[in-house]
């Protein structure tokens, strides 16, 4: 038997050649790729301060159904928490979730204000509820009274008026933008037009990062932090960097936030349901008045049937009676003298009057049988009545729970 040989081998020459190669080539191409991935970074968004701030507070927005409080210090101890007693101030981080305060790239804190007065967009309140009308069973044919549909614990059989538990959702920050956006207060967060800044234009919320010159804030940047509540006036994001201004602003407008979150469409939504609602609770009106209708008339329908077998009664009677009065004068012709003469006369006299009164007898009975098959039609009727009116209370339930879930689902929808 051949022996084997068995020994340890390593890298060739070509195989290390191809190592070194390769590591080469990815070697000279990280670089490239850093560059790229900084490019990337830079045009995705969250790239500047800015838009990482403005960000983080849509994300907040959508948590809590209204903007972020201003904090009351940018830098330092206690800075980063909200306090909603302000109208500007600096960046909340801390509410925000960032990992460290919102400055710029010279460190210097970012500005931010906000809506307040009567359209708080830093409160979350119930300002939005669906209704519909809805009839009280006992007393349909007048318009019910006007429900309010926000109660998490409502259902088809308890959804009574003053009963409801608000609901604070998307919806309510969606209704608080429409009202802000056709105020007419002037006491509002404004931006200055940058070709004149007589004209403004009322937002939602101002970012303004300071720059690096000082002061810290330029312009009517500066003007509008010192200005105090009601009177905040921002220089136009398209205000164009100058030696004297080297502020950078971001503002959120109404009508754009209103329709960045889906709110004509959610509220639309909502409202149709609302309708679909008032439908549904109409159609159940309409056939329960049918029902009561056809109750109605079944009961005429009833009376009306008795009364003819009580003129079937009177007829039988009427019957018998001329029955038995022409026997009696028949037996009286028979038993007197006059012979035949006065039987014909008996007979003659009898005869009609039991002709009608079986004529009478049997109209009475067919009378009795049309009244029978009006009765049973109107109980048909009835039936199907209440058929239609349980399909349309069902139909009205299944609107409004519909609506409801609109209502809870806020712009989660």
């Amino acid at each position: 038997m051949k022996a084997r040989h068995y020994r340890n081998r390593g890298f060739t020459i070509l195989e290390m050649a191809l190592t070194l190669f390769s590591v080469g080539f990815l070697m000279s191409a990280v670089p490239r790729l850093l560059t790229q991935g900084a490019v990337a970074a830079a045009a995705s968004p969250g790239s500047t301060p800015l838009e990482g701030t403005e960000l983080a507070m849509k994300s907040f927005v959508h948590r809590n159904y209204r903007l972020p409080c201003p904090a009351a210090s940018g830098i330092g101890a206690g800075s980063g928490v909200e306090d909603c007693t302000l109208d500007s101030g600096f960046v909340p981080w801390k509410a925000l979730g960032l990992a460290r305060p919102a400055t710029n790239l010279d460190g210097r804190p970012l500005a931010y204000a906000i809506l307040r007065g009567g359209n708080d967009l830093g409160v979350a309140s119930d300002v939005y509820t669906p209704t519909f009308l809805d009839s009280d069973a006992s007393n349909y044919y007048a318009a019910g009274s006007t429900t309010r549909v926000k109660d998490s614990t409502w259902n088809s059989t308890s959804h009574a008026v003053g009963a409801d538990t608000p609901i604070v959702n998307g919806l309510d920050f969606c209704a608080k933008l429409r009202a802000a956006a056709g105020a007419s207060d002037t006491a509002r967060l404004r931006v200055r037009d940058w070709k004149d800044p007589s004209v403004v234009t009322n937002v939602a919320w101002v970012l303004v990062d300071p720059g690096n010159a000082d002061p810290a804030f330029n312009g009517n940047n500066r003007a509008a932090l010192l200005a105090g509540p009601g009177k905040l006036a921002f220089d136009s994001p398209g205000r164009l960097q100058a030696p004297d201004y080297d502020d950078k602003v971001v503002a959120g407008t109404l009508t754009q936030m209103f329709s960045d979150l889906r709110c004509p469409t959610l509220l639309a939504a909502t409202s149709a349901a609302a309708r679909e609602a008032d439908f549904a609770n109409e159609n159940w009106r309409v056939r329960k008045y049918l029902l009561d209708f056809r109750s109605y008339q079944l009961d005429v329908r009833k009376q009306k049937k008795t009364q003819a077998d009580n003129v079937v009664i009177l007829a039988t009677f009427d019957t018998i009676l001329n029955v038995a009065l022409g026997v009696l004068d028949l037996g009286i012709a028979l038993a007197g003298p006059a012979g035949a003469g006065t039987i014909a006369a008996s007979l003659i006299s009898s005869v009609p009057a039991i002709s009608l009164s079986t004529y009478g007898l049997a109209e009475a009975i067919k009378d009795v049988i049309l009244k029978i098959d009006e009765v049973e039609e109107g109980t048909d009727r009835v039936t199907d009545s209440n058929t239609a009116v349980t399909d349309a209370a069902t139909f009205r339930n299944e609107r409004r729970d519909a609506l409801l879930l609109l209502d809870q689902r806020g712009w989660f929808q």
